[in-house]
């Protein structure tokens, strides 16, 4: 995903194992720092990384 890219990924990601996160997220840091989620019940949000 670029940052001219608004396109929603829906949220939650799946269930990582253990204590391990969910490889999205090290994707959503890699790339751009800031995306737009879809959540659950229809409505977005943004996650902010670094």
């Amino acid at each position: 995903m670029t940052t001219g890219e608004l396109t929603a990924c829906p949220y939650p990601f799946p269930e990582a194992p253990a204590l391990e996160l969910a490889p999205e997220y090290g994707e959503f840091r890699r790339a751009s720092g800031l995306a737009r989620l879809e959540m659950p019940y229809g409505g977005q949000a943004w996650l902010a990384t670094r």
